[in-house]
């Protein structure tokens, strides 16, 4: 009787016990207040997105262009910044989807896979088209006026002790000559009279020949003359002179011009009857277009320094490339570029991310050569 009652006791404590244990470990399991989901231990992860429709076009030298989530190689541009301000367009547009950004012609936003739209600027200077969803130059772009470009001096003219004042040494002739009358920039054989204000209104010696000059107008044009058989140019008189009086002239350096014409595209058919393949942008050559499956296009960049050309991204520039020469990376470094169009009266003058159409005016026509206007 006392060894079954004792044993109802254990037996009742030890149940008793049990209940404690359970209770206590069922308080600990309540939600601690963290937030976690325990269900589901992936929710926090952020969804990757696919690669956007066409990828990039391989190149060879190791260059590949093309994108992930549409923003691509964008020749060195600003990579952009993600908002939530577009959930709304984005939400109706779909991933990928671009449309123009209202604050600034040169930028556009490009819809995300989680919903987000992405600010991104267009590469080198350029503008973006929201007819053809694409960057391009900026007085194609209906109502985008390019940035003003600060004025600028030539600063690499090199000094003597033989000049006094202002002069610089004209290397060429071996003479002081005051500045804007000698082309000083490294590398360079024609001056640039869009970019340097110093060359206006003066007659700058030619390097390639000691007879020929160039003159630069008040509107930035650029005309080209030469002396009389027998005559020098003397860029300090600012007038043809004997031979004789500078012998001693010796061209320095020889140039290369630009003989392609720019070409204009329709991009509602530049798409037709190709799918899921890489075709160059006539418009720039360091740019490509993929037509996708369904026929629609969509342009992506190569990487800064390379040019599309037989279907990927090379070192080697096409022959057909306009105006692009001195696109660069930074779209705030200044460049000029000439190139001619059909019309042999004009041509473009190519410049901080636009192409202008200019006229050489009445009696007087392009030269291929000197890339200037002459009578």
């Amino acid at each position: 009787m006392y060894m079954r009652s004792t044993q109802q006791e254990v037996v009742v404590q030890g149940l008793l016990l049990l209940c404690l244990i359970l209770a206590i470990t069922r308080t600990y399991a309540v939600d601690d207040g963290t937030g976690a989901d325990t269900d589901n231990p992936g929710a926090d992860v952020t969804e990757g997105g696919d690669e956007q429709n066409g990828g990039g076009a391989g190149g060879d030298d190791n260059q590949t262009g093309g994108s992930e989530t549409g923003g691509g190689e964008t020749g060195g541009a600003d990579e952009g910044s993600t908002t939530s301000d577009y959930t709304t367009e984005c939400s109706q547009l779909g991933a990928y989807a671009r449309f123009k950004y209202d604050d600034d012609c040169k930028q556009y936003v490009e819809c995300q896979v989680d919903g987000t739209g992405k600010l991104t600027p267009c590469p080198l200077g350029l503008a973006y088209d929201p007819d053809t969803e694409s960057c391009t130059w900026t007085s194609d772009v209906d109502g985008c006026k390019p940035g003003e470009s600060d004025s600028n001096t030539a600063d690499d003219c090199p000094s003597d002790a033989s000049c006094t004042g202002t002069e610089i040494l004209d290397p060429m002739r071996k003479i002081c000559t005051q500045p804007g009358t000698i082309v000083c920039e490294k590398g360079e054989s024609m001056p640039k009279c869009s970019l340097i204000d110093t060359y206006k209104g003066h007659f700058i010696a030619d390097k390639e020949d000691c007879a020929s000059y160039y003159y630069c107008s008040d509107d930035e044009k650029r005309y080209k003359g030469s002396c009389t058989e027998g005559y020098y140019f003397d860029p300090a008189r600012q007038m043809c002179v004997y031979k004789s009086s500078l012998a001693q002239c010796k061209p320095i350096k020889t140039s290369s011009s630009s003989t392609s014409t720019p070409t204009a595209i329709d991009w509602d058919t530049v798409c037709n009857g190709v799918k899921s393949k890489f075709i160059p942008d006539p418009r720039l050559c360091n740019a490509y277009i993929y037509c996708n499956g369904d026929g629609t296009p969509r342009q992506d960049f190569c990487p800064t320094g390379t040019y599309f050309n037989n279907g990927s991204c090379t070192k080697t520039k096409p022959s057909s490339c306009t105006c692009e020469s001195f696109l660069t990376s930074d779209a705030t470094k200044k460049y000029e570029e000439y190139a001619p169009d059909t019309d042999k009266s004009k041509y473009y003058l190519c410049k901080n991310g636009d192409r202008i159409l200019e006229d050489c005016g009445a009696n007087s026509h392009y030269d291929l050569k000197t890339q200037s206007c002459t009578f």
